[in-house]
């Protein structure tokens, strides 16, 4: 035992440690327990007798090194079974990481398709770029303690730029009306600017609030200790912005190439003729994909390259009609929900989906084949399968389900019906001074019944009578006026 070796008094003095083995010990018992038990009940020794020699000792040590190299390779079995889940981890973690921080890091790849290990360049949009400028200023300028406006005195609007932001410098007064009495020229101050609520103002960036005048970029940016530097704050984030911005769209148009790609090539394969290709795979998949009926024309190519071209072609019109009615900071953020929630899911079903092979790729040595080669095999294609399922659903909803309903609109609709039942109400029944038509206030009762809901039990009812809502139509069991008793 290699930790009780030269422990002597904890000082590193050499030290001895003596062990004691029962025959029923486990080591003894696997290795020479029947033999040794045998022996010592022909020479009768007692029960308690120890034995002693130095062959008996040579004889243990090398029992344990026996079980301690039986065990080593026990784990090393069982870790080249873990390295294949832990390479799978990462790549679904690196995935994860990156759509949480609004980014996206492409492999440049070969004539096969197959990644390079080389990171592709991506450069931001001129037209992101110019869209989210004003917005940074805005964004800035509304949160600071002296406000920067987005128009001038006389209510112009204007865009703010980096220069709002930028302290003035300081000059020094050149009349000598200015001196103080010591005769020193006085300085102006100059103006500093300063955020407020930062861990607000980080949460903004990310995610926006509800209201959609922020609609939130999906960045991180950490505001610690920038409170004062505005200026460099905005040169922050309009390099980092755009950037992000392009590329997550540049995912989402990777991730259409990709699901393309690999329909055509399953459903046109380059040993058959056109006629022969599964043409009703591809118009069923770009019907339930992209929600695109494709033109009977289509069937016209030749090619799969051009073919796949023309697909992708009609697939980023489709996603920048959408992206230009919905806006790109919120289809980008409906994206990044919609993947995250496919992957988390797909992800848990993969992990017992493996844990299922694990199980029972044993069998596979009965078949003269190696389990832990069959295991990283059936693996990889499994792991595959989920990666290119979870591409596809999420580029379906993303394209086919998405329907986004603005606040704005929502609070005009429930607001028009409001003044709806009001009215309805109001023209059922007259004011309580006047008299009650025939008919009137069966028609009130109804009328407030659609508005009970909204309504709270000390609030005027609606039809007009002047009572509290709880001591009008809002009371349980009341009698209708004017109804027969």
């Amino acid at each position: 035992d290699n930790q009780l070796r030269g422990r002597a008094g904890r000082q590193g003095d050499p030290g001895q440690s003596k062990f004691y083995l029962s025959l029923e010990d486990d080591l003894m018992r696997i290795f020479a327990g029947d033999r040794v038990k045998l022996l010592m009940e022909r020479m009768g020794m007692p029960d308690n007798e120890p034995i002693e020699h130095p062959w008996v000792t040579k004889s243990v040590e090398n029992a344990q090194k026996k079980v301690e190299e039986r065990n080593f390779d026990i784990r090393k079995n069982v870790l080249e079974y873990d390295d294949v889940m832990n390479s799978q981890r990462k790549t679904v973690y690196d995935l994860r990481q990156q759509l949480l921080a609004g980014r996206y890091y492409p492999d440049i790849v070969d004539e096969e398709g197959k990644p390079t290990g080389e990171r592709r360049d991506v450069k931001p949009r001129q037209e992101v770029i110019d869209d989210v400028l004003p917005k940074i200023g805005v964004f800035l300028g509304t949160h600071l303690e002296d406000p920067v406006l987005p128009h001038d005195s006389e209510g112009n609007p204007r865009e703010i730029t980096r220069d709002d932001f930028a302290p003035a410098k300081k000059e020094k007064s050149s009349k000598k009306s200015k001196k103080d009495g010591d005769g020193k020229a006085k300085e102006t101050k100059a103006k500093t600017h300063k955020l407020t609520e930062l861990e607000e103002l980080r949460r903004l960036v990310y995610q926006g609030d509800r209201s959609g005048r922020f609609p939130g970029w999906g960045v991180v940016y950490d505001f610690t200790g920038k409170a004062e530097k505005v200026a460099e704050v905005y040169d922050d984030l309009a390099e980092l912005v755009p950037l992000a911005l392009t590329e997550q769209r540049e995912r989402i148009l990777d991730l259409m190439d990709r699901i393309l790609s690999s329909m055509v090539e399953e459903s046109c394969p380059a040993n058959r003729p056109p006629e022969d290709w599964d043409w009703g795979s591809i118009f069923e998949g770009m019907k339930e994909t992209f929600g695109i009926d494709l033109a009977d024309d289509v069937a016209e190519f030749g090619d799969p390259e051009s073919l796949a071209q023309h697909l992708f072609d009609l697939a980023e019109a489709s996603y920048e009609s959408k992206e230009k009615e919905i806006g790109l900071e919120l289809i980008l953020k409906v994206f990044r929900h919609i993947y995250l929630e496919e992957l988390d899911r797909a992800w848990v079903d993969h992990l017992t989906d493996m844990e299922h092979l694990r199980d029972g790729i044993g069998l596979q040595g009965y078949g003269q084949k190696d389990p832990k080669q069959a295991y990283k095999k059936e693996g990889f294609n499994i792991f595959v399968q989920m990666v290119a399922r979870v591409s596809s659903n999420v580029m379906s909803k993303l394209m086919t389900k998405v329907e986004v309903q603005r606040a704005e609109e929502e609070d005009e609709r429930e607001m028009r019906e409001l003044m709806r039942l009001a009215e309805r109400a109001r023209q059922a029944t007259p004011r309580h001074e006047q008299a009650l038509p025939p008919g009137a206030a069966t028609n009130a009762a109804e009328a407030t019944s659609d508005m009970a809901p909204l309504l709270s039990g000390e609030m005027e009812c609606p039809c007009g009578s002047g009572k509290a809502f709880s001591k009008c139509h809002g009371a349980e069991d009341e009698e209708q006026p004017g109804a027969p008793a």
